[in-house]
């Protein structure tokens, strides 16, 4: 998920009167929005928000302190504020990994390291009562004990809980995976290697599944087949029978090279992950392209969907397509599906000599200024259709600066049988620092359609398809825009929803990757920070 918001980042001083308690509507072109009551800021790294009948939960981690808050669905007002010392609540060493939900309990997820003579990586779970918004007063439950060290960084997987944060506070020890379809929730670690060279090292994963209830499925660890320079885990997924199913690039040396005296280097395997132990191997072949970035998923018959781009000229080179491979329960592949993008949509917002350019490099089987595209978002269907959105990317460095380009958003459909069904682009083209602050975009799937939200340059509403677009500089204005695709048709219509030029403090951001964007209902919420210290929550109306 990426950094994007500012979002309004005090939406309409002019109107909100914080005396009142009362909620602000705002009706513009395409989308009504809605501020909510303005609260006291609370300064934390870590945002997970959840909504919970008609009660908005957030859940936050600032450098001392656990805070828990809830507010009214309707009114966007705090109901309530719990705040816990971490200093009091925790192990002195302890970590955060994260937050999920199921039903009227919140789990609280941190990890514990026990050294001296005891020598244990924990993990426990501290529960939390969505009624209250407080936590139980019942001690934290330890969930996985691990003998001995397990790895602080992780190499493969999303981490995806219903929000994870590992890593930003050195944590990540532990990995999440829900399956959607059944509720279960698988959890992993790799345990701290033995051996230094990752040459003549086999990793060891350890994975605990459990239901929608939390309750044991089953434990196991497992040594990998292969090196680590021998194999690359591209994607995993927890599968309908409870398995852990692995993609992943099997080297032909342990080089760790994709690319060998200009041939590719790699076959890709599925590595299944039972629940007693064992491991089981199935090969897919490749057509003669690099696999660039790639996303899993089980169908409800069990065959396996793999979807992404692929390259030509190796992972550094552009993106030249997508494919769609199907993996039947019996390990055969039943589909290989390959579609090169065309220059027809890569063409799209582009200066009519760029575009000339294009079909002159097509022409001659070269390459067209398409960047390489990064894997953003896929939404699988259930009838087995798949939608991919993609965004080009690029990083550049000067002597002072360091800078970050996010660019045109592709979004391309593919049929059950692999065929393209529509093609869309959104023409946009943002530039900021680091930290990569209100650039990038949101994605999100609601009522059969697929709604993008981004904050881009006024002067791209209604850009000419003849036309490349302005460039957005962050900390500069800007409207928020949402785009909105049919998922059926692919018809795509773009509006926009405020102009953060009419707010005075339009340069205070929000980092976007802090869980302040979520959906609920027909609408999309965000919560931003306004003047005086203070925050508020804002709705927007997508359907």
């Amino acid at each position: 998920m990426k950094n994007f918001i500012l979002l309004i980042s005090a939406l309409f001083l002019i109107s909100i009167c914080y005396s009142q308690e009362k909620t602000t509507k705002r009706k513009k072109i395409g989308h009504k929005y809605e501020i909510g009551i303005p609260y006291k800021n609370v300064e934390s790294k870590v945002n997970v928000f959840h909504s919970y009948n008609n009660t908005i939960v957030a859940v936050r981690r600032t450098s001392d302190e656990v805070i828990i808050q809830t507010f009214d669905g309707k009114s966007k007002k705090q109901i309530s504020l719990n705040s816990y010392i971490a200093a009091e609540m925790f192990p002195e060493n302890w970590l955060f990994e994260g937050v999920s939900f199921s039903g009227d309990i919140g789990y609280f997820f941190y990890s514990s390291w026990d050294g001296g003579d005891v020598k244990h990586e924990r993990l426990f779970t501290k529960y939390i009562d969505l009624k209250t918004g407080a936590f139980f007063d019942e001690d934290a439950e330890e969930f996985i004990t691990v003998d001995g060290k397990i790895r602080m960084s992780q190499i493969w997987g999303d981490g995806l809980l219903d929000v994870s944060y590992g890593s930003w506070n050195g944590a990540d020890k532990f990995r999440f995976k829900k399956n959607e379809k059944t509720g279960n929730l698988s959890i992993r670690y790799t345990r701290k290697p033995k051996l230094k060279s990752d040459k003549k090292n086999f990793d060891v994963y350890g994975i605990k599944v459990v239901d929608s209830d939390f309750k044991d499925v089953f434990t196991a660890e497992y040594e990998m087949p292969y090196t680590e320079t021998e194999m690359e885990v591209l994607d995993y997924i927890l599968g309908n029978d409870n398995s852990i199913k692995l993609l992943i690039k099997k080297y032909f040396d342990r080089s760790g090279d994709e690319n060998k005296k200009d041939q590719i280097n790699y076959d890709l395997e599925v590595l299944e992950l039972l629940p007693d132990g064992n491991i089981k191997f199935r090969s897919i072949d490749i057509p003669n392209f690099y696999v660039t970035d790639l996303k899993m998923n089980e169908e409800n018959n069990g065959t396996i969907s793999c979807v992404g781009y692929y390259s030509f000229g190796g992972r550094k080179a552009q993106t030249n397509g997508v494919f769609l491979f199907k993996i039947n329960p019996n390990g055969e592949l039943i589909l290989g599906s390959v579609n090169e993008i065309p220059v027809s949509l890569i063409n799209k917002y582009s200066t009519n000599g760029d575009s000339h350019k294009n079909e002159r490099k097509a022409e001659k089987d070269k390459n067209t200024d398409l960047t390489l595209l990064e894997l953003r978002n896929v939404h699988f269907s259930d009838d087995g259709s798949v939608t991919i959105i993609g965004e080009g990317s690029v990083e550049k460095a000067t002597n002072k600066y360091y800078y970050h380009w996010y660019l045109d958003t592709y979004i391309i459909k593919l049929n059950p049988d692999g065929n393209i069904a529509w093609m869309e682009k959104i023409g946009k083209k943002q530039k900021g620092g680091s930290p990569k602050y209100a650039i990038g975009f949101q994605y999100f799937f609601k009522n059969d359609k697929h709604i993008i939200a981004y904050l881009d340059n006024f002067r791209n509403l209604n850009l000419p398809e003849d036309k490349a677009p302005d460039t957005h500089l962050i900390g500069h204005g800007g409207f928020l825009f949402v785009t909105t695709i049919d998922d059926a048709t692919g018809n795509k219509s773009t509006s926009k929803v405020l102009d953060v030029r009419k707010t005075k403090a339009y340069r205070e951001f929000i980092d976007f990757e802090t869980g302040t964007f979520f959906i609920n209902d027909n609408n999309l919420h965000v919560e931003t920070m306004i003047p005086n210290k203070k925050r508020t929550l804002v709705s927007i109306e997508v359907d």
